[in-house]
């Protein structure tokens, strides 16, 4: 847990994110948003001006601080980041090598390191079933489009036993890319995504999924199906429900036009009846109507 001081600063920075661009707070890692919620102080109650500029406003030093590592990690350019790494070399502040997958924030207090803190993203237990799923289920080739740094990408790629990956990608990026897949592919193309950087490729690609509760309203709105229970691997259900469906779909028609062109020789033979050419119309109907709600009875995959 935060100190009073931290938690009351984690208050101040969710007021000026809430107050912020959304393309710059979606930068921010969702489990760094979810920390600074979590360790919020609840008491204690913010009243900033947000016609000024940050850098003009009121804020507590500590608020200042998570500012700082925000700044640093996500918001700023790469030759800043270059200009901050070599300040910290010239003040020859010594810092532990990190050999972890994530994002490393290092903490330096009166020109005195004190330690780091590692965030990184905790790959969901749903996801090594859906890709299980997905390669039972034939599915030919998995990719990973991501804008995630190139290390965190490869990591979690290669825990996912996934075919192939793209990094550090902007939302023109994983178009073009996509473009290029369709180009190549030999099928359809399924793509899964709940952001709103997703919503161009979610519209592209000849399926797109996306996230219920998750999902930001563009992505939704451009996708073909929403997973309301933010489960990846319900699109292995959808896969089996859809191939069920076509397999209903076509023993129907079959079968229709099967009865009627049988009745429609024994009429032309006098063999048939009036209640032949009912049960041909009506019969037929209720039968394929009967038949479709075997849908209802879809087995999920394990």
């Amino acid at each position: 847990m935060f100190s009073n001081e931290y938690g009351e600063a984690a208050v101040e920075v969710l007021d000026i994110l809430d107050n912020t661009n959304k393309t710059d707070v979606d930068k921010i890692p969702s489990n760094f948003i979810k920390f600074l919620v979590d360790n919020a102080s609840e008491d204690y109650k913010v009243n900033l001006d947000h016609s000024k500029l940050i850098s003009e406003m009121n804020l507590k030093e500590k608020t200042k601080e998570i500012l700082g590592v925000i700044y640093i990690n996500w918001w700023c350019d790469k030759k800043d980041k270059e200009n901050y790494t070599k300040q910290i070399k010239e003040l020859e502040i010594k810092i532990d090598k990190v050999n972890k997958t994530g994002t490393v924030i290092y903490t330096v207090i009166d020109n005195k390191y004190c330690g780091y803190i590692l965030i990184s993203d905790k790959i969901k237990e749903d996801s090594y079933k859906m890709i299980k799923s997905l390669k039972k289920n034939n599915i030919s080739k998995i990719v990973m489009l991501t804008g995630d740094r190139e290390n965190i990408s490869k990591s979690i790629s290669n825990e996912l036993k996934l075919d192939e990956y793209y990094a550090e990608l902007l939302p023109q990026d994983k178009v073009s890319i996509t473009e290029k897949i369709m180009h190549e592919k030999d099928g359809n193309l399924l793509f899964i995504g709940d952001g709103i950087n997703d919503a161009p490729v979610l519209a592209l690609s000849d399926i797109g999924v996306s996230m219920g509760s998750l999902g930001s309203d563009a992505a939704i709105e451009a996708s073909d199906i929403v997973i309301m229970t933010d489960e990846p691997s319900k699109i292995s259900d959808v896969i089996k429900i859809s191939k069920k469906t076509m397999k209903i779909v076509r023993e129907n028609i079959v079968f229709a036009i099967s009865i009627k062109i049988a009745v429609l020789i024994l009429s032309l033979l006098g063999i048939a009846t009036m209640w032949s050419a009912v049960f041909a119309d009506v019969g037929v109907s209720v039968i394929a109507i009967l038949n479709s709600l075997r849908i209802l009875n879809v087995k999920k995959y394990k």
